[in-house]
């Protein structure tokens, strides 16, 4: 069996007739009516592109005339505008450049800004502002010496007596004095009127100094002989006389029994720690300290002021 092949020749490629109309030249075809870049193709004579290696007419390949490839041209140089002289620069000062720098040259010399003086006060030719300050310096400092001695000694006066007159009294007798002072009694409320009480005793007792607050036992009233031991008094009326007992170091509650066994109602307590906490449960306190002192012959209708502190304290 052979193999036959049957080959026949390409039909040969169509040529330009001979009276076609010249083509033009890529420069001609670059400006024809088409517009720059077109040109004609050479087999059709329809417009193809300058750069087309193919023609879309008749299907012919054709040689281009304008690499696709071309570089685009450069653009163009922009000229740097003109640079006018600082005409506002300062003329140089100094010696010129290049005159110092070297060891032992001396430098320029440095321009400092004027300095404004602000007005001042004259002082005073006859020296009165140092008598002044001297007058002023003096009384602050006999001031405070003052207040010094105050503080530390206390009060610098025997304790005046103060019992029976009213609180607002006393508290002032006692400031001009120099001791300050403690309110004990006052009811649930407290003392809110001071010159609505009476001072029914004071602990210490008057004429002797100390550096402790004075005790001032308070009362709406005091019985005659409120305060201080002395000579049976005689009430006036249908007023009781009786002996105060002596009830310090016993419990609250059994002091009270006993007072009020003497006759003694008008009782009051407080707390000697000087915390000002209540005797809720008087079992729990002791006595240490009743006002007025014990074994007086005095009125029954007398206020009775007893200190107390919780037991074990």
């Amino acid at each position: 069996m052979s193999n036959s092949f049957d080959v026949t020749p390409s039909a040969p490629r169509p040529q330009p007739p001979s009276d076609a109309p010249p083509i033009p030249s890529s420069s001609a075809a670059g400006t024809s009516a088409a517009g720059e870049g077109m040109r004609r193709c050479p087999y059709c004579a329809e417009e193809i592109r300058a750069e087309a290696i193919k023609c879309r007419f008749c299907g012919e390949r054709v040689e281009p005339t304008v690499s696709a490839h071309q570089p685009l041209p450069a653009p163009p140089s922009i000229p740097a505008p003109p640079t006018a002289p600082f005409v506002n620069a300062p003329p140089p000062s100094g010696p010129p450049a290049g005159s110092f720098g070297s060891p032992g040259d001396p430098l320029p010399p440095v321009r400092s800004a004027p300095v404004k003086q602000l007005p001042t006060k004259p002082a005073s030719s006859d020296g009165s502002d140092s008598i002044w300050v001297g007058v002023v310096a003096l009384i602050v400092i006999a001031g405070l010496i003052w207040w010094g001695i105050s503080a530390l000694v206390g009060g610098s006066e025997p304790l005046p007596s103060v019992v029976g007159t009213r609180l607002d009294v006393a508290i002032d007798n006692l400031k001009d004095a120099g001791y300050d002072h403690e309110v004990i009694g006052g009811g649930t409320f407290g003392v809110l009127d001071e010159s609505a009480w009476t001072v029914c005793a004071q602990d210490p007792a008057p004429g002797v100094e100390t550096d402790d607050p004075v005790e001032l036992v308070v009362d709406r009233t005091c019985g005659p002989s409120a305060g201080g031991a002395g000579p049976p008094v005689d009430p006036g009326g249908d007023a009781a006389v009786a002996v105060i007992p002596n009830v310090v170091g016993m419990d609250l509650q059994a002091a009270q029994d006993t007072l009020q066994a003497a006759g003694f109602y008008n009782l009051r307590s407080h707390d000697a720690t000087g915390q000002n906490r209540f005797q809720v449960a008087d079992r729990n306190w002791v006595v240490v300290s009743q006002t007025p002192q014990p074994g007086l012959q005095t009125s029954t209708d007398v206020l009775i002021d007893l200190g107390a502190k919780k037991i074990g304290e």
